[in-house]
Formats: structure tokens, C-alpha cells, sequence
């Protein structure tokens, strides 16, 4: 089903069960295909490959994809469809030649910056930023409010607030402009950079968040008990 209000390219290819909402523009040769939603204002751009099968070896049939409302899908980058779903939220902005496999959980105002990527079943909060050619391990997870530096690779969960940078992604404090720029009150930002640059262990760095009262040192908190299947960027 496409909305009346949908801009669709002559030269796009939409196919498949596919679900365009209002205001969605399609521009020249883009695809959308698979049972896919692409939610209102939406923008996919020249020559991106929107609901494409996954690149996953377990693969057999099915799957869906969703993007949010007032998204952006750069020219020439892929999403995929997940075989359990794949989900992508609200005011994404992914540039060109990203990569964004099956099976993967987006928050709300994600940027994936030119030529980043991940590997299948990420789960990245609200709020990130990939840097240029920086990517994610599969199966990890990046916290909200959270960096990967340009030209990173983090094969292990990244803390939210926090900036990892290098192959190893290794964590080198908080993010403080972001921060900022979210309103959280400057001791609270302090105190997260000094816990965050100290040679932490997950038990030493659940004792220091242990009494700190406010809600960014809950969301870590929480974040680091959740169970993991890669452990973390410290």
C-alpha cells in the first residue's frame, strides 16, 4: 500500500509487501521490497536498497523491516530484513554506503555517518552516532547517548554517554557534547567522565554508580547488569 501522498521516483523499484506512508519520498533508483514499513516523512534516497534479504547463513524465508517517521537512508546504503525483525525508530539519519544487517533494534535520532555499518542483531539505543567507517560487532549493544569514533570497530557492548574510539573500541570517557547539548546538568556529566576514565572493571564500575542519584547514572546502571553477550567497552 502506498499513500496518495507518497513521492515515488519512475525510476525506483518498489516491490514485495510493502507499506509506504504519508509523505514518504522514494527518489531514482532505490528499491524497496520485502514486507516492509516505511513510516511517514521519510526520505530514501538515490540508489538505497530499502527491506533487501538478509546476509545471514541461517536465513530461509520471511522477515520484516520498519523505519520510522522522518528518517533518511542515504544514497547507496542497504537495510536488511530480519528474519525476527528488523526495527529502526524515529529521525534516523543514515548517510551514504552504510551497512545495517538483519535483525537489528535502532532507537530514535540515530546517525550512521558515511560508510559505517554493523553486523547482524545490534541493538543500539537512542541517540547514537557511528562515526565515518566505524562499525559494531554482531549481537552487541550500544548504549544510549553513545560514540563509536570514526574508523572504530566496537566488538564488545558500548556504555551509554560514553565515547569509544580505536579497533578494540576502547571506552576514553563520556561524551560530553552530546551531553550537553541534552540538557544534563554539568556534575552530573563531570562525575560520569571521571568514572569513565578510570581503569574500570564491571564490578568496580557498578560500586561507583552504586548511590549516584540521577537519571543518567540509572540508564548506566541498568545498562551494565543487563545481560550481555559480548561484555563491555572499558
Amino acid at each position: 500500500m502506498i499513500h496518495s501522498t507518497a513521492k515515488i521516483h519512475p525510476s525506483a523499484i518498489i516491490d514485495g509487501t510493502v507499506t509506504i506512508e504519508a509523505n514518504v519520498t522514494v527518489m531514482a533508483y532505490a528499491t524497496v521490497t520485502g514486507d516492509t514499513l516505511i513510516k511517514s516523512g521519510t526520505q530514501i534516497r538515490q540508489n538505497a536498497m530499502v527491506g533487501v534479504l538478509p546476509t545471514d547463513e541461517k536465513y530461509v524465508s520471511g522477515g520484516w523491516l520498519s523505519i520510522g517517521r522522518n528518517c533518511v537512508i542515504g544514497n547507496s546504503s542497504s537495510i536488511e530484513v530480519g528474519a525476527k525483525g528488523s526495527i529502526m525508530g524515529d529521525n534516523c539519519f543514515v548517510m551514504t554506503f552504510c551497512g545495517i544487517p538483519h535483525d537489528h533494534k535502532i532507537g530514535n535520532n540515530v546517525k550512521f555517518s558515511a560508510g559505517s555499518g554493523m553486523a547482524g542483531e545490534v541493538t543500539v539505543g537512542d541517540d547514537v552516532v557511528f562515526g565515518a567507517g566505524s562499525g559494531a560487532h554482531q549481537k552487541t549493544r550500544i548504549g544510549k547517548g553513545s560514540i563509536i569514533a570514526a574508523r572504530s570497530f566496537a566488538k564488545k557492548d558500548v556504555l551509554p554517554y560514553s565515547v569509544v574510539d580505536g579497533f578494540n573500541s576502547q571506552l576514553v570517557g563520556a561524551n560530553l557534547v552530546g551531553m550537553r547539548r541534552k540538557g544534563i546538568p554539568t556534575n552530573v556529566i563531570t562525575k560520569l567522565n571521571k568514572i569513565y576514565k578510570k581503569q574500570l572493571t564491571k564490578e568496580s564500575l557498578i560500586e561507583e554508580l552504586n548511590g549516584l542519584d540521577h537519571d543518567v547514572f540509572d540508564v548506566v546502571r541498568n545498562f551494565v547488569l543487563a545481560d550481555s553477550k559480548r561484555g563491555l567497552c572499558l
